[in-house]
This record gives C-alpha cells, sequence and structure tokens, in this order.
C-alpha cells in the first residue's frame, strides 16, 4: 500500500515479478513523484496490448496471431526448445514495455532474447534492463 491507501497491485490478473519506482520530475515544477512499476509475467489477454505498443517504423514484436501463437506454444524459432515467457512492465496500469525468450541450444547457447521493447517515452529509465533480468 502507497502512501494516501494507494495499492499499486489492484486489478492484476497475476501477482508481479517485482515492484519497482520510477522518479520522475512533475512537469512545470521541481517536485518529484515516484511512480511504481509493476513488472510481472505477461498472458495471453495481454498480448493484443503488447503487439501494438511498437509504433510504424519501430522494430520489437511481431504480428499479434504469432506472438500469441509464441506465448501459446503453438510458434517454434527455430531451434526453440517448448518452454518460452513473456513479461511486461506496466505503469499506471498501461503496459509501457515487454520482453519474451525461450530455452534454445542455438549457438551453444542456454536461451534466448525473441523480443524486448519498451515505448519511447519511458526509454532509458532502466525498463529494458530490468525486463531483461526477469
Amino acid at each position: 500500500m502507497l502512501e494516501g491507501g494507494l495499492d499499486p497491485l489492484r486489478g492484476l490478473s497475476a501477482a508481479p515479478a517485482a515492484l519497482m519506482y520510477m522518479v520522475v520530475r512533475i512537469e512545470g515544477s521541481d517536485k518529484i513523484r515516484a511512480m511504481p512499476i509493476i513488472y510481472r509475467r505477461a498472458e495471453l489477454t495481454d498480448v493484443p496490448v503488447m503487439a501494438h505498443l511498437p509504433q510504424p517504423g519501430e522494430a520489437g514484436g511481431d504480428p499479434e496471431d504469432r506472438m500469441l501463437r509464441y506465448l501459446a506454444g503453438e510458434h517454434h524459432p527455430q531451434p526453440a526448445l517448448a518452454p518460452r515467457v513473456m513479461w511486461v512492465a506496466e505503469l499506471d496500469g498501461s503496459a509501457i514495455g515487454y520482453t519474451a525468450g525461450h530455452l534454445t541450444r542455438r549457438f551453444g547457447c542456454d536461451g534466448e532474447l525473441q523480443w524486448i521493447y519498451v515505448v519511447r517515452d519511458h526509454r532509458l529509465s532502466h525498463i529494458a534492463s530490468d525486463l531483461g533480468s526477469m
């Protein structure tokens, strides 16, 4: 529970893996505010929102149907192994970034990052690093 009775976990469909805070300056003021960023495992119901986060011309993700099939274990990047995971970062209840990966033996590695994306307004604020460490 935050100051003022705010509960940053209220309404989440899955328990968060991590709760971190981003400090932002209030526009037109010299005051700052701590905003909770919630990192949690994505569910199939999150994919439509995540698939539409990248703006035209930006890299990140794939078409919604491919992302859905990937998370459901029906689309297999070669030579991906079955376990795969997607994480979503949320701020004020809205998705602001995601990452996805799977186990593999490609290139002698144990795992591979499939997608990573953070909306432009929140880049350079360690969200991609936090997602990558999940």
